[in-house]
């Protein structure tokens, strides 16, 4: 309880999060995620580096694109979240959080950091 996950994508509504007492703490917002999915893999490791200054010992990512590179992510149930899951948390504890939540509906909103993605 009140481990600290970023999210790639709806923040707003990641009820996993409140139910699995989970806080976030970065997110990179809906309208941001093809961005982020269609950067190298540099690009895409810097972003992960931002989540985890702020904090973050996981990432949770929904509506993956199918092209999308995913090393490094395990898929979460039969929906469309993935896990990326930095060393300091160890990956069942999370996946058994993130999958017990996953039928839940509620949401409650939480302060945290947004990140944006810039291209040149």
């Amino acid at each position: 309880p009140g481990s600290r996950v970023g999210v790639i994508g709806d923040a707003i509504h990641s009820y996993w999060a409140h139910i699995a007492s989970l806080k976030i703490v970065a997110e990179i917002r809906p309208k941001e995620t093809i961005a982020f999915w269609a950067q190298d893999s540099a690009g895409r490791a810097s972003q992960l580096e931002l989540f985890r200054s702020a904090g973050a010992v996981a990432i949770v990512a929904d509506q993956v694109p199918p092209w999308a590179e995913k090393s490094g992510w395990v898929s979460v149930g039969n929906n469309d979240y993935f896990l990326h899951l930095f060393a300091e948390m160890p990956r069942g504890e999370l996946l058994t959080k993130a999958s017990e939540s996953a039928a839940v509906t509620d949401a409650t909103p939480q302060r945290h950091v947004v990140l944006s993605i810039h291209t040149h």
